[in-house]
């Protein structure tokens, strides 16, 4: 079988910080057995990939776990926990940032779900995004400064 030699794409360090940040945030594992020995679901190689899938720098995904601290601050309730729910949470915050700093049309819809590498049926990724959406209210923009000072906690705290 093809191996791939970077899960990561040469950003290791940040996606494993990031993995650790949403996996503190929500309650939720970083490392999912699945009924196929041969087969685990990696929060951090999650994230690599599904950055990598939308053909986005690294910085939406920093952006995405910004829009995530946000989230957790205004609702805490998100904090349950559960086997996908870091997955399904950043793949709706990489949806809200990256149409935020490329615009709404720059990734169809229907190929999120690609990009959420098929562990999520394709009606549910809107319906994550939409959650997202309604508990940030429109407190979806951010700066470089906001990007710099987010990814340096990553780096300190994670």
């Amino acid at each position: 079988p093809l191996v791939l030699e970077d899960p990561f794409y040469g950003n290791e360090a940040i996606n494993r910080a990031m993995s650790r940040c949403i996996a503190d945030i929500f309650n939720c594992p970083e490392v999912i057995p699945s009924s196929d020995p041969q087969i685990t679901h990696q929060l951090p190689v999650f994230i690599a990939e599904a950055t990598q899938r939308a053909g986005v720098h690294v910085k939406t995904a920093v952006a995405a776990v910004l829009l995530l601290n946000r989230l957790i601050i205004k609702s805490p309730s998100f904090r349950m926990g559960g086997a996908f729910i870091g997955q399904g949470l950043f793949l709706a915050a990489l949806m809200v940032a990256t149409k935020t700093m490329y615009g709404a049309d720059f990734f169809a819809s229907r190929s999120w779900h690609a990009v959420g590498q098929l562990l999520f049926r394709p009606e549910e990724i809107p319906s994550y995004e939409q959650v997202v959406r309604k508990v940030l209210d429109r407190d979806v923009s951010f700066n470089d400064r906001e990007l710099d000072e987010c990814k340096d906690m990553l780096f300190a705290d994670y």
